[in-house]
């Protein structure tokens, strides 16, 4: 449906927080953290909001990249 389901935000935001947590504890910086989403973002209507709630949640900057990247 071009969508990305709530069920997926879901666990997304669950497996970044983990990612987070797990570098909380190395003193890693969030916003040197490099996570990218490829064409099932890039082409959900809601893929933008996708990306801000994941940043808004979990502190993480998703980076949506083209096919050849």
């Amino acid at each position: 449906q071009g969508l990305i389901a709530e069920e997926a935000f879901g666990r997304a935001e669950r497996a970044l927080l983990h990612l987070r947590q797990a570098t909380d504890r190395y003193g890693i910086l969030p916003e040197t953290i490099q996570a990218f989403a490829t064409s099932a973002v890039r082409n959900a209507r809601n893929g933008t909001e996708f990306v801000e709630a994941m940043r808004a949640t979990t502190g993480i900057r998703i980076q949506v990249i083209d096919g050849d990247e």
